[in-house]
């Protein structure tokens, strides 16, 4: 029988041993990877040609670390495309990270394209790269140094693929990239930057922005070829505290109309309907709370858009679809 030491406790005993068993599950991982598993995370949606909604899911797969707080991460691995009413996957991507970079994120840039973030640290110095995945012919197009570098945050995309603004965080605006000419411009200095989105003929964009005290919060759509900048305050609430914080922006397919959620803290969330101007045509108090990254989708016939949200206990994702002028 093995002595145990007088000056050793049976707590400090068992910590060595929790230890152990944590270390050995590392290795187990390292050099058994065929026990990781895989797992999903539904992070957009997207409306096909023929109608049908699906979802754009996150593949995560578990990958050891050297933390013994956090043995295991959710590495994001590619993108499937999921039935929303069948849960068949349709399709599947999964990049080279070695050229790519970490899959951070995506969203639909129009039916058949989906624009994606990437992380590439293999050099030592992050650069946040954009890729367009078309769906159709399965082309992965990748356009270093144009992503966005913070939260959830993706870059807006040009539909010709020529042009991106990315929101850094620090400092504050939003960078614009053109590829044509190779130039990148700093613009807005004076706001926070969030959510920037092309329209779908690409004349103008649009962008959350926050004021360096963040006491005022906007919208701002901008035209490309001139100057015109359309500038929309939110009113904050009864309190100080009650301020506006946009979520996500969605152009409708024609590009006549912006949508967006925005959490106003104190009161539930809402969703706004505006014209390509600015001019507000409807604010529907949102009956539920949704996810932080899921933006609305708008139906074909641009009279409604559907709004995505998490049944209760069940977990189930629901979508709820809203008649813009009248909420109903």
């Amino acid at each position: 029988m093995k002595e145990r030491n007088h000056n050793e406790s049976p707590n400090l005993t068992d910590k060595r041993r929790t230890r152990s068993i944590s270390s050995i599950f590392v290795i187990v991982l390292l050099f058994f990877p065929t026990i990781l598993f895989a797992d999903a995370k539904t992070i957009n949606f997207m409306l096909l040609e023929n109608g049908r909604i699906v979802k754009i899911d996150i593949i995560q797969k578990k990958t050891p670390t050297l933390s013994r707080a956090f043995p295991l991460w959710d590495k994001p691995i590619g993108l499937s495309l999921v039935d929303f009413e069948t849960e068949k996957e349709i399709l599947r991507l999964t990049p080279d990270e070695k050229k790519t970079g970490i899959l951070l994120g995506a969203y639909p840039l129009d039916s058949e394209r989906i624009a994606c973030n990437f992380l590439d640290d293999t050099t030592g110095k992050r650069t946040y790269n954009t890729g367009v995945w078309n769906i159709r012919t399965k082309e992965l197009r990748l356009y270093k140094g144009t992503g966005s570098g913070y939260a959830d945050e993706i870059s807006g995309m040009h539909p010709d693929e020529t042009k991106f603004i990315s929101c850094p965080y620090v400092p504050r605006g939003i960078d614009f990239h053109d590829l044509t000419d190779k130039t990148k411009k700093y613009l807005f200095a004076d706001l926070h930057g969030k959510s920037s989105r092309f329209s779908p003929d690409g004349s103008r964009y649009a962008f959350f922005g926050d004021d360096d005290n963040k006491e005022n919060y906007y919208l701002i759509i901008q035209l490309i070829n001139d100057s015109k900048t359309y500038k929309i305050e939110f009113k904050k609430g009864e309190s100080k505290n009650d301020r506006p914080s946009g979520r996500v922006l969605t152009w409708s397919p024609s590009g006549s109309f912006i949508a967006g959620i925005v959490d106003h803290y104190f009161v539930k969330e809402k969703l706004y309907i505006w014209k390509s101007n600015g001019e507000l045509i409807s604010t529907i108090d949102l009956p539920f709370s949704t996810e932080w990254g899921w933006p609305p989708l708008w139906l074909s016939s641009e009279k409604e858009i559907a709004v995505f949200h998490r049944n209760g206990k069940s977990d189930k994702i629901s979508y709820r679809i809203f008649e813009i002028k009248t909420g109903i």
